[in-house]
């Protein structure tokens, strides 16, 4: 049951991140350092983005404007509040107190909190996120003013009449390339004590009341309230408006998973604290309290230093999903790792009939003159893994290379398959020989040949899908055609990652798919909920095509 003696006797034990010196000087000088500080590492950190060419990927600009904003505001307020007299050298208890409160609302222990936990992300994709959307809400609710550094609680209750408003659901930190949406805020246990008590939130720990806590939250209501005051508290009103923004995005054909960091949050300690973090977690969000998240502050410490280019980059965005340890070669990467626009210089590349390439082969040479597309984006993921391909796949470019393939790209084709010539040579030798016919370097650790498999997804999709329940896979299957159905769903089954230049198919997939599990979904299919996902698959950004013999022969 909540009192004043409760708050009063609040322990004395704060998180690292509560510092409450009695000097106003020292906190204004202790301020200005640190803020100096996180404007200089997020300054190093947008250069490192511009220099990636990843600006536009990584979205931290209202963020830098928030800290840079903060700053100037901290480097202005001395001469502000000396204007006002509130900075004077006095023993005055009240003039100190409003210099501290001034002070103290400064929002860059927010700002701080949310840089350590994005440092130590990976797959960021930014730094403040708001999903708008519309809902309604009581004119009560309008009384509300959430910020970082408070959470308010409305007036539950005191009107039943509704408005439509448009309302934000944001979070601070996106990660994991979407697929993590983190929210931080920064009360403190003491402030909400004081907010539970002003609202009338007795009883909300009653141990009592829990047997009928379940249902309650359900319902929409909790002990100790009715059902006009249900989830008045801010904390848990944005986990739900979180969790309503992220059933709407699919990221890997998951709704991405919220949550919530509460730095000044002690669990453990007070009931009450315990009772409303447990609310939290019953909307379904994941909840980090102060010492855990020291704890994990302590086993990850990365410093943004001379060094800074590591951490920062293990931060950046992935290109491709987590590779498995097989990967599933589509016919348009088979005809890229043996293409001669890929292994020959521009001036070594065939005459063009009659004197010129066709557009597209243009196109492709230019691209290559300036980023070498097996160097730098095919051979880094293939090197140490098996790769695998669809005798369908296979047998495609097989027809390819026999209607328009040069001596040089018929020889690789051979070499990367194992077949004519080359078979049965080991790993190294059919390395050394596709260096032979290149003007570039060949991995040594690349595993070739490339294992060809039987796979039949018509006789699959007849079976019976224990894996994969029935009706996902084979709506997908319909609009495919023989040749992707047989590469894209061979992966799906095999679990692994297919790699594939054709982005219009792979997107027609992944959209199917979510539209599918949304359709499941909606109709309460919980058995398809987590269990069911779509076909990892990586999409090179760049394809290679045979390069021709004769004006005419240009499709790849």
């Amino acid at each position: 049951m909540l009192s004043t003696n409760i708050v009063k006797n609040e322990t004395q034990k704060q998180s690292h991140f509560e510092h409450e010196p009695t000097s106003s000087k020292f906190v204004h000088a202790n301020l200005l350092h640190r803020a100096g500080l996180l404007l200089a590492e997020l300054t190093a950190f947008q250069s490192y983005l511009q220099s990636q060419r990843k600006e536009d990927t990584v979205r931290i600009r209202q963020f830098f404007l928030g800290v840079q904003s903060e700053t100037k505001s901290l480097e202005r307020i001395a001469n502000v509040i000396s204007n006002e007299g509130l900075i004077a050298d006095d023993k005055n208890d009240a003039v100190e107190a409003k210099r501290l409160h001034v002070l103290q609302s400064s929002n860059l222990p927010f700002y701080e909190v949310v840089w350590q936990v994005a440092i130590r992300c990976e797959g960021l994709i930014a730094l403040g996120m708001r999903n708008r959307r519309v809902r309604t809400v009581s004119l009560a609710d309008e009384k509300d003013s959430p910020n970082h550094n408070s959470v308010s609680l409305g007036q539950a209750g005191i009107a039943s009449k509704t408005v439509r408003r448009k309302d934000a659901a944001a979070a601070d930190i996106v990660a994991d390339d979407g697929g993590t949406w983190i929210k931080v805020s920064t009360i403190t246990e003491k402030r909400l004590l004081f907010e539970m008590a002003k609202e009338g939130w007795e009883g909300y720990d009653d141990e009592s009341s829990e047997d009928h806590r379940d249902s309650d939250v359900e319902n929409g209501t909790l002990p100790g309230a009715t059902r006009c005051q249900a989830y008045r508290l801010e904390l848990v009103r944005l986990a739900e408006d979180l969790i309503k923004a992220a059933c709407a995005v699919r990221v890997r054909y998951r709704h991405p998973r919220i949550q919530f960091i509460l730095p000044r949050i002690f669990e453990g300690r007070l009931p009450e604290i315990d009772s409303v973090i447990q609310d939290l977690r019953k909307t379904g969000v994941e909840v980090q309290c102060a010492a855990e998240m020291q704890s994990c502050f302590n086993r990850q410490n990365p410093t943004v230093d001379s060094s800074h280019s590591s951490i920062f980059s293990r931060m950046l965005p992935r290109t491709h999903p987590p590779l498995s340890t097989v990967l599933n070669i589509d016919c348009t990467i088979l005809l890229a790792l043996i293409s001669d626009i890929s292994h020959l210089r521009s001036e070594n590349l065939p005459v063009a009939p009659e004197g010129k390439y066709h557009s597209a082969i243009t196109r492709q040479i230019k691209s290559e003159e300036t980023t070498l597309l097996l160097q730098s984006e095919l051979f880094p993921p293939l090197v140490g893994r098996q790769m695998e391909c669809t005798w369908h796949a296979a047998r495609r470019m097989r027809e390819i290379v026999h209607t328009m393939g040069t001596v040089a790209e018929k020889a690789r084709a051979d070499i990367i398959l194992g077949e004519g010539e080359y078979k049965e040579l080991p790993e190294v030798e059919l390395c050394a020989r596709l260096k032979d016919f290149s003007d570039h370097d060949v991995p040594v650790g690349l595993l070739l040949p490339i294992r060809v498999v039987d796979f039949d997804a018509d006789a699959m999709l007849v079976k019976d899908k224990s894996e994969i329940p029935a009706g996902v896979m084979s709506e997908v299957a319909k609009g495919l055609s023989e040749i992707n159905k047989s590469v894209f769903l061979y992966g799906w089954c095999r679990s692994i990652v297919t790699i594939s230049s054709n982005r219009a198919v792979a997107k027609e997939i992944e959209q199917k798919v979510c539209q599918l599990l949304d359709e499941r979904e909606r109709n309460a299919d919980e058995a398809l909920r987590d269990e069911v996902t779509g076909p990892n698959i990586w999409v090179c950004g760049t394809a290679r095509s045979l390069i021709g013999k004769e004006k005419g022969r240009r499709e790849g």
